[in-house]
Protein backbone atom coordinates (compact mmCIF):
# COMPACT_ATOMS: atom_id res chain seq x y z
CA UNK A 1 0.00 0.00 0.00
CA UNK A 2 0.72 3.23 -1.13
CA UNK A 3 1.55 5.80 2.33
CA UNK A 4 0.36 9.55 2.55
CA UNK A 5 -0.20 11.50 5.19
CA UNK A 6 -3.52 10.62 6.10
CA UNK A 7 -2.60 7.06 5.75
CA UNK A 8 0.22 7.40 8.03
CA UNK A 9 -1.45 8.75 10.57
CA UNK A 10 -4.26 6.45 10.56
CA UNK A 11 -1.43 3.36 10.55
CA UNK A 12 0.44 5.87 13.55
CA UNK A 13 -2.43 5.97 15.46
CA UNK A 14 -3.02 2.19 15.19
CA UNK A 15 0.44 1.51 16.58
CA UNK A 16 -0.09 4.06 19.34
CA UNK A 17 -0.62 3.09 22.91
CA UNK A 18 -3.83 5.40 23.76
CA UNK A 19 -3.37 5.07 27.31
CA UNK A 20 -0.48 7.28 27.03
CA UNK A 21 -1.30 9.94 24.40
CA UNK A 22 -2.54 12.00 26.95
CA UNK A 23 0.24 11.33 29.49
CA UNK A 24 3.60 10.98 27.73
CA UNK A 25 5.18 12.39 24.62
CA UNK A 26 6.23 9.50 22.03
CA UNK A 27 8.27 10.09 18.95
CA UNK A 28 7.44 7.27 16.36
CA UNK A 29 8.81 6.58 12.56
CA UNK A 30 8.06 5.42 9.51
CA UNK A 31 10.66 3.60 6.95
CA UNK A 32 9.29 4.03 3.48
CA UNK A 33 10.69 2.76 0.12
CA UNK A 34 10.96 4.59 -3.09
CA UNK A 35 7.23 3.79 -3.71
CA UNK A 36 6.71 5.13 -0.71
CA UNK A 37 5.88 2.10 0.92
CA UNK A 38 5.85 1.05 4.47
CA UNK A 39 9.19 -1.09 4.86
CA UNK A 40 9.13 -0.23 8.64
CA UNK A 41 8.32 1.08 11.99
CA UNK A 42 9.89 1.75 15.07
CA UNK A 43 8.88 4.03 18.34
CA UNK A 44 12.46 6.03 18.71
CA UNK A 45 11.66 7.54 22.28
CA UNK A 46 9.20 8.14 24.70
CA UNK A 47 9.77 11.07 27.15
CA UNK A 48 7.35 13.10 29.80
CA UNK A 49 4.14 15.07 29.30
CA UNK A 50 5.91 17.91 27.58
CA UNK A 51 8.66 16.43 25.69
CA UNK A 52 11.04 13.84 24.77
CA UNK A 53 14.82 13.44 23.49
CA UNK A 54 15.33 12.48 19.99
CA UNK A 55 18.57 10.53 18.86
CA UNK A 56 18.91 11.17 15.43
CA UNK A 57 21.76 8.89 15.08
CA UNK A 58 19.36 6.16 15.94
CA UNK A 59 16.92 7.59 13.55
CA UNK A 60 19.35 7.62 10.60
CA UNK A 61 20.75 4.01 11.52
CA UNK A 62 17.10 2.47 11.50
CA UNK A 63 16.76 3.97 8.26
CA UNK A 64 19.92 2.35 6.57
CA UNK A 65 19.00 -0.58 8.36
CA UNK A 66 16.08 -0.96 6.46
CA UNK A 67 17.17 0.65 3.05
CA UNK A 68 14.96 3.45 3.42
CA UNK A 69 14.36 6.13 0.73
CA UNK A 70 11.74 8.23 2.56
CA UNK A 71 10.81 8.69 5.98
CA UNK A 72 7.55 9.73 8.13
CA UNK A 73 8.05 11.23 11.64
CA UNK A 74 5.36 11.77 14.11
CA UNK A 75 5.06 12.48 17.96
CA UNK A 76 2.39 13.51 20.16
CA UNK A 77 0.96 16.17 22.05
CA UNK A 78 -0.29 15.19 25.03
CA UNK A 79 -1.40 18.91 25.85
CA UNK A 80 -4.03 17.94 22.47
CA UNK A 81 -2.23 21.38 20.99
CA UNK A 82 -1.78 20.85 17.44
CA UNK A 83 0.35 23.67 17.51
CA UNK A 84 4.06 22.86 16.34
CA UNK A 85 6.33 24.11 18.98
CA UNK A 86 10.03 26.15 18.35
CA UNK A 87 11.81 23.27 19.42
CA UNK A 88 9.45 20.78 16.63
CA UNK A 89 10.53 22.89 13.95
CA UNK A 90 14.42 22.84 14.80
CA UNK A 91 14.46 18.90 15.53
CA UNK A 92 12.65 19.07 12.15
CA UNK A 93 15.13 20.48 10.23
CA UNK A 94 18.01 18.84 12.17
CA UNK A 95 16.33 15.75 10.97
CA UNK A 96 15.76 16.02 7.51
CA UNK A 97 19.80 17.70 7.03
CA UNK A 98 21.02 14.54 8.36
CA UNK A 99 18.64 11.99 6.26
CA UNK A 100 19.58 14.19 3.62
CA UNK A 101 22.88 13.10 3.88
CA UNK A 102 22.35 9.46 3.95
CA UNK A 103 19.89 10.00 0.87
CA UNK A 104 16.59 9.38 2.71
CA UNK A 105 13.73 12.39 1.94
CA UNK A 106 12.00 13.11 5.20
CA UNK A 107 8.73 13.17 3.76
CA UNK A 108 6.61 14.47 6.76
CA UNK A 109 6.40 15.18 10.38
CA UNK A 110 3.45 14.15 11.96
CA UNK A 111 1.99 15.87 14.96
CA UNK A 112 -0.87 13.72 16.47
CA UNK A 113 -3.73 14.08 19.32
CA UNK A 114 -6.30 11.90 20.39
CA UNK A 115 -8.35 14.23 18.76
CA UNK A 116 -6.77 14.50 15.26
CA UNK A 117 -3.26 15.39 13.51
CA UNK A 118 -1.30 18.05 11.72
CA UNK A 119 1.06 17.69 8.57
CA UNK A 120 4.10 19.92 8.83
CA UNK A 121 4.38 20.01 5.27
CA UNK A 122 1.44 20.89 4.55
CA UNK A 123 1.79 23.62 6.86
CA UNK A 124 4.74 24.60 4.93
CA UNK A 125 7.42 23.53 8.01
CA UNK A 126 9.13 20.84 6.07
Amino acid sequence: MIFGQADAYMLIYSLWDKNLIHLQEQFMALFLNSKMEVIGYRTISMGNISCCSVDIRLLASLALHCMASNGIVDHNHPSGSLHPSPADIRLNRAIRKALNLISVTLHDHLIITAGGWLSMREKGLL
